[in-house]
């Protein structure tokens, strides 16, 4: 292929040919800066192990199945038309030419006359029926979307009768974030936001994705659920229906820049890719110019590793403070990406080992844990640490963790009973029999106890948080403690508790952090951070060492608002360590 050269990019036409005929394309290279028309394609590559060969120049090159069936389907027969498709305009063996190409993706995906979404080729288990009415939905949705009202729209037949509900359900469900790959892909993401106009592709189907943007801004759950149209549908089958639209709603919220850079890379982390580097680069198109400049960089010579670390730094010298490292996803070592620093944002995680990103945002913003110290300088000079200036709270005498699935409620009841039990040994270890817990240090420690399982924080279905927490809030803890009974607190437990270890420091106050806290870690506060994390010392120094292994952000119940620090309760000075 030629060499590009600055803002260049290659086009493919796709020239035209009846359905029968071999596919033939021919590529010629264009400046962005001239405003060339084409349009992109967002797809799902697909096994790259059976290839289907296309002409390219006047030469064979193997496609995947999905874009060889894609070429085919947006082949006109009379006139040639104009792509930009990564897999034949990219060089895809040359890693510089690729990371050029990559930073010019912005200006790619926003200019170009229109994007396409292909959904892929209808399953065989459908027919162009089933498929119709769920294009003839959508089209119904986008004119009750425009009037505001249902009267004097001809209604889906899916509609009729339950036999063909379930038709149309199935057909939905093939498009679906359950089914459709589409939906998973983290280039997907960007590819939908930048163009200024889209349409989905489903088989010999489009439909316009305004349609689908539209019910996204529009819809909650209760007011669709009351359309007439499907109101007959079970409240299961409304909302397998109503998720499309959800899911296209944190594409919509994408849109316009309207995330900040830590919620972007955060809210998408745990799609798929098949190079772990682009869990940064594909989303670097969401982010205004500059704001994370070395990570724009989007050098595919360099390891996964280093490129987390690289925009964790960058992150972190945007905000200026720890909230970057305080939204690293509960991970354990063993599935961590291997040469990773422990506090930089492993973006590669598995999808069941992290947290919903919004839980540690929270927690952060409504925490003040540092307060009274001194601002200063995080040090990003040297590679694979950080170099902080904080405080040691104390060191973990106890730890216990084990993983629960969000919806076994019995058993989270039964964790928090066993956490309550080390709670009250702890205590008899600190008392001798003429020093019995008094009453209402035993009811502080119980109400420090429900504090901690809210994370002194109500949360509401979405676990967002609705409400101060309050005494009957700390009861209604404990009546789920005995009974194993869901009530309205069990969402902030669940938000709480997943993938936490509880421990209990030598001076007896307790926690939640890390997965895989252990007894001899130690909790400190950083002056540039609002919460607490845990640490343990290198194996590789000498006491007293200046180097730690970092594990997470944590909750310690008592010293989240600066109550430690304020408090005169420090025993160590402010020193700088370095955390890897």
């Amino acid at each position: 292929m030629n060499t590009l050269q600055r803002d260049e990019i290659r086009v493919l036409n796709i020239l035209p040919g009846d359905t029968s005929a071999p596919i033939k394309c021919e590529l010629r290279i264009a400046s962005l800066s001239t405003n060339p028309k084409y349009e992109t394609l967002s797809y799902v590559w697909g096994d790259f192990t059976d290839l289907v060969d296309i002409e390219l120049d006047g030469r064979n090159v193997g496609v995947t199945k999905n874009l060889h069936t894609l070429l085919r389907r947006l082949r006109l027969e009379s006139e040639a038309r104009s792509v930009w498709i990564d897999q034949l305009c990219i060089d895809q063996k040359n890693n510089e030419e690729k990371s050029k190409q990559v930073r010019l993706m912005r200006d790619i995906y926003s200019k170009c006359s229109s994007g396409l979404i292909w959904f892929g080729e209808l399953r065989d288990n459908l027919t162009l029926e089933d498929a119709a009415t769920v294009v003839d939905f959508f089209r119904y949705i986008g004119a009750f979307l425009r009037t505001g009202s249902e009267e004097g729209q001809s209604k889906p037949v899916f509609a009729e009768s339950q036999v063909s509900s379930k038709r149309f359900l199935v057909a939905l469900r093939s498009i679906s974030y359950y089914e459709c790959p589409w939906w998973l892909r983290i280039w997907t993401v960007q590819e939908a936001v930048l163009p200024k106009q889209s349409t989905v592709v489903w088989g010999p189907f489009e439909i316009s994705w305004d349609i689908f943007l539209l019910g996204a801004r529009t819809f909650t759950f209760t007011t669709f659920s009351k359309l007439e149209i499907v109101s007959n549908l079970s409240p299961e089958e409304q909302w397998s229906v109503f998720n499309i639209f959800r899911q296209v709603k944190a594409f919509a919220n994408a849109n316009n820049l309207k995330h900040d850079p830590i919620s972007v890379m955060t809210r998408w982390r745990g799609r798929q890719a098949t190079d772990p580097r682009d869990h940064v680069y594909a989303l670097t198109g969401l982010n205004a110019p500059g704001l994370l400049p070395n990570s724009e960089k989007c050098d595919y010579g360099i390891q996964p590793h280093e490129v987390y670390e690289i925009v964790t730094k960058d992150l972190i010298r945007f905000y200026g403070n720890l909230l970057p490292i305080s939204m690293n996803p509960r991970l354990a070592q063993s599935y961590a990406t291997r040469g990773i620093p422990g506090w930089a944002l492993d973006l590669n995680a598995p999808r069941n080992y992290w947290t919903p990103w919004t839980l540690d945002r929270n927690l952060y913003e409504n925490s003040n844990a540092n307060r009274g110290m001194t601002p200063s300088l995080i040090d990003l000079s040297v590679e694979k640490a950080l170099g902080l200036v904080g405080t040691f709270v104390d060191v973990v005498k106890i730890a216990d963790y084990e993983q629960h699935w969000i919806k076994d409620t019995q058993a989270i009841a039964k964790i928090m009973r066993r956490w309550y039990s080390l709670v009250e040994q702890n205590n008899d270890t600190h008392k001798c029999e003429s020093q019995q817990m008094s009453d209402g240090e035993r009811s502080s420690r119980r109400r420090d106890f429900g504090l901690l399982m809210l994370h002194n924080i109500l949360r509401g279905k979405d676990w967002e948080i609705t409400s101060p927490v309050v005494q009957s809030d700390i009861d209604a803890v404990f009546e789920y403690f005995y009974t194993g009974e869901p009530n309205h607190t069990i969402d902030s437990i669940i938000a709480s508790t997943m993938q936490q270890s509880f421990f209990i420091t030598a001076t007896g106050l307790m926690g939640l952090g890390h997965l895989e806290v252990q007894p001899g870690d130690e909790i400190w506060i950083f002056s540039m951070g609002k919460i607490p994390f845990s640490l343990r010392k290198r194996k590789d120094t000498q006491e007293p060492t200046t180097n730690y292994e970092f594990f997470g952000p944590c909750y310690v119940q008592g010293i989240m608002q600066g109550e430690f620090l304020e408090g005169g309760q420090a025993k160590d000075e402010e020193r700088t360590i370095w955390i890897h």
